[in-house]
């Protein structure tokens, strides 16, 4: 059973937890989720495809992403999600904090990652991911508006496009 601590609307925890199953947030309570966007020195974005099998949106590429169990912070979280998602075991100090978005009842933090990687080496963790690939931030950004990537934040969150255009540009 996974249990999630519950936040106010100032990201603070409440004191209050629940499991995954039992949610049913009052007015003003969240939980919290972290992804990490990681990006190559091409400006490309790695994405991992959901395995057909995921109970919530089976087939649809995604940054990783995940809910934080009681106790983690959002940094805690996203690494615990790219070993077991991906296989990945990235130190903190490669994971910069990046985003906070307010999407309904979540809380999400987003991190950024460079790194340079071969998506066949990854060890992908069956009934979550199936595949993985990097998408040319064109094409990635095009997908994400259109609802055909999972992304950290709602697709019409400009400053969120803007924010990471400007990071990948930047390197």
């Amino acid at each position: 059973m996974e249990l999630w601590d519950i936040y106010n609307a100032h990201g603070e925890r409440t004191g209050r937890t629940v499991s995954r199953e039992a949610w049913s947030p009052a007015s003003g309570e969240y939980h919290l989720a972290a992804s990490a966007i990681i990006v190559n020195s091409a400006g490309e974005i790695l994405c991992s495809h959901r395995a057909p099998e995921k109970r919530h949106r089976p087939d649809m590429w995604e940054v990783c992403v995940g809910s934080a169990q009681a106790g983690e912070d959002s940094l805690r979280a996203i690494r615990r999600e790219l070993r077991e998602e991906l296989g990945l075991d990235i130190p903190p100090e490669d994971l910069t904090f990046f985003y906070r978005a307010w999407d309904g009842d979540c809380i999400r933090d987003t991190f950024l990652c460079r790194r340079e990687l071969d998506p066949a080496s990854l060890i992908l963790q069956p009934e979550e991911t199936d595949c993985a690939a990097w998408f040319p931030f064109a094409s990635w950004e095009r997908m994400a508006r259109a609802g055909e990537i999972l992304i950290p934040a709602t697709p019409d969150d400009e400053a969120f496009y803007a924010a990471l255009r400007e990071e990948i540009r930047m390197r």
